[in-house]
């Protein structure tokens, strides 16, 4: 059958209907991937009353039910002693892939040192949304390319699609982090303590490497 379909209507369509056979399949997995977190919530409701909240580990495991992340009890407790504490966790849990927390200072930290600058992320959030319009710009053309017959519809070239489709993604997923770091975390963390004196701070962080010192004429001979 696979061969017939070849025959007439070439390469190019064959993995479009791969895709559309996948569909159903993907489908399935996303609907259960809702279903998970409309259970997680649930147990988050079940969970909160029935214990006392002062237990560090409970009250991590029951903020993951509902906002997927796990963070820390001393940013938990600050945030939902917040007056729109509801929001600030989700906020706040939407751009922890960026920031952790040091377990030894109890201060928080950019994951990456670079973000300590404000322009370093405003920068970052340019590129991740330029190269996102590029990268989506660059896999619709290969896309009608292919489709239509202009380019050969191999496995090269729908692995270089399928590649492309997944950086579009990311670049959108990074900038969308960006952006809603630089709207929520001054807001919700801004007055918590961070390591090298805010989070717009980089000097003497402990989490940069540290330059070597020169060393003089003099002191070499």
């Amino acid at each position: 059958m696979i061969e017939l379909w070849l025959k007439h209507y070439g390469p190019q369509w064959l993995f479009p209907l791969a895709a559309i056979v996948l569909v159903p399949f993907v489908a399935k997995g996303i609907f259960g991937f809702q279903r998970s977190r409309s259970q997680d919530r649930k147990d988050f409701l079940d969970l909160w009353p029935k214990r006392d909240q002062t237990d560090d580990l409970w009250l991590q495991v029951a903020v993951r039910h509902a906002y997927g992340t796990y963070l820390p009890a001393a940013v938990l407790r600050y945030l939902i002693s917040q007056p729109q504490g509801a929001r600030a966790l989700l906020e706040v849990s939407e751009i922890w892939p960026l920031i952790d927390w040091n377990d030894e200072s109890g201060q928080l930290y950019w994951r990456d040192p670079r973000y300590f600058s404000p322009a370093a992320r405003r920068w970052d959030y340019r590129f991740s949304l330029i190269g996102y319009f590029i990268s989506a710009a660059v896999l619709m053309i290969g896309l009608w390319l292919v489709l239509a017959g202009y380019a050969k519809g191999g496995w090269v070239e729908w692995t270089y699609l399928w590649a492309g489709s997944v950086a579009t993604f990311y670049l959108l997923a990074k900038q969308e982090r960006l952006k809603t770091a630089e709207d929520s975390l001054p807001r919700w963390l801004g007055k918590m303590v961070w390591e090298g004196g805010n989070y717009n701070h980089a000097k003497n962080v402990g989490r940069m490497v540290p330059r070597k010192p020169r060393r003089s004429k003099r002191s070499a001979d």
